[in-house]
C-alpha cells in the first residue's frame, strides 16, 4: 500500500525579505504585516493561555471576515528577551501572541467536545503549546517578525515568523531563513543556487530588512499597504495603542482589549509555618524573582479543591487562622 505526503511548494526561489515583512504587499486589505523585527530569546515558563473575548477585526478588515459574531478564541502568550532590535525599538521583555484558533461558543460547535468547559481547553491548550514551544526555542536565539493581531479582543503583538541566529564553524553568526530546511531536503539541487538568501550574515540581514522596510515605507507612505485609509506602520513595541487607536479598537461603546494574562509564577522552594495558637499558624517563604503577587491557597488531605486564604501582594508572610487542630 502506498502513501501520500505533503510536500510544501516552495517556489521557484526563496522568500524574499520583502514578502517576509509584507504578507501580500499587492493586496488592498494586508492582513499579517510585520511591524517590528527583533533579535531574542524565548523566556522558559512564559507560555500561558486565556480566553472568552469575543472576535473582533480592525476596521480595515471587518468586511474580509464577515460577521464575527459568536467567534471566540483560544490565545496563548509567550514573554521574550529582546537582545537587539533589527526593525524598530522597544523594550528589553515583550510579550507575543503565539497561538490563536477560533471555536464556537454553542452546542454545535465542532471543537468542544460535549461536557468539555472553557477551563479544560485553556488548560489543553496550554499543555500542548508549552510542549511546541520547549521544543521549538530549546535555549536559541531567534529573529522574530513582529506585527498587530486580527483580533482586536486582546492588546498584544503577534508572531509572524522567524529565522534561526546560528553559529558557523568559523564564528561567524549568520541568520537562517524559516525554509532553510525545506530547500535542503526538498531541493537539493537548487539549495547552494540560493544559499545567499537562505543564510545570510547578521550584517547583511539587518542591512536587507532596512532596505525592504525603507522601500515599503516609499511605496506606501509610512501605512501597511498601498490603500491612505489603512493604519500607519508602528516603529516602537511601545506604542501598540497608537495602531489599536487608529483601527477602532477603543471606539466608544467597544469593549477595551484585554491585557494578556500575568505569568503564573512556580511557587516559593521554601515554606515554613509555625504554630501561633490552637487554630492558626504563621506563614513565610522565600520571594520568587519576578513574582507580583502570592496567592496563599489551604485544603484538608484527601480533598480535591483548594481554597484561597489570601491573594496578596508581594508580602511574604502570612498569618492563617480557622484550621482544625489536629488536622493535615
Amino acid at each position: 500500500m502506498g502513501s501520500a505526503h505533503y510536500v510544501p511548494y516552495l517556489g521557484d526561489e526563496p522568500l524574499s525579505i520583502r514578502e517576509l515583512l509584507d504578507d501580500s504587499p499587492d493586496s488592498p486589505l494586508p492582513a499579517w504585516v510585520t511591524h517590528l523585527v527583533v533579535r531574542g530569546t524565548y523566556l522558559p515558563g512564559t507560555v500561558r493561555c486565556t480566553s472568552g473575548d469575543l472576535f473582533r477585526p480592525p476596521s480595515y478588515l471587518q468586511d474580509e471576515f464577515g460577521d464575527p459574531m459568536g467567534k471566540r478564541s483560544i490565545k496563548c502568550y509567550i514573554d521574550m528577551r529582546a537582545n537587539s532590535y533589527v526593525l524598530g525599538s522597544g523594550p528589553s521583555t515583550f510579550t507575543v501572541l503565539m497561538l490563536r484558533w477560533i471555536y464556537w461558543d454553542h452546542e454545535y460547535s465542532p471543537y468542544v467536545e460535549e461536557g468539555q468547559t472553557e477551563e479544560d481547553l485553556i488548560e489543553e491548550s496550554r499543555q500542548s503549546f508549552e510542549t511546541v514551544v520547549r521544543d521549538y526555542f530549546p535555549g536559541r536565539e531567534h529573529i522574530v517578525f513582529l506585527g498587530p493581531p486580527v483580533d482586536l479582543s486582546s492588546e498584544a503583538w503577534r508572531f509572524l515568523g522567524e529565522w534561526d541566529v546560528q553559529r558557523r564553524e568559523d564564528g561567524t553568526i549568520i541568520a537562517v531563513h524559516p525554509d532553510n530546511g525545506l530547500w535542503a531536503i526538498i531541493r537539493p539541487d537548487d539549495y547552494q543556487t540560493h544559499i545567499s538568501k537562505l543564510e545570510m550574515e547578521l550584517p547583511a540581514f539587518t542591512q536587507a530588512v532596512t532596505a525592504a522596510h525603507e522601500a515599503r515605507v516609499t511605496e506606501y507612505g509610512g501605512r501597511i499597504g498601498a490603500d491612505t485609509s489603512l493604519p500607519m506602520l508602528v516603529s516602537n513595541a511601545n506604542q501598540l495603542r497608537q495602531y489599536y487607536t487608529e483601527v477602532g479598537a477603543y471606539a466608544p461603546g467597544a469593549p477595551t482589549p484585554a491585557q494578556p494574562p500575568a505569568v503564573y509564577a512556580p511557587a516559593p522552594a521554601t515554606l515554613a509555618a509555625t504554630a501561633s495558637g490552637e487554630d492558626s499558624v504563621d506563614l513565610s517563604w522565600g520571594s520568587v524573582t519576578g513574582a507580583m503577587a502570592y496567592r496563599v491557597q489551604h485544603r484538608e488531605s484527601g480533598e480535591e479543591s483548594w481554597d484561597t486564604l489570601v491573594d496578596s501582594g508581594t508580602g511574604t508572610t502570612h498569618a492563617a487562622s480557622r484550621l482544625w487542630c489536629g488536622r493535615t
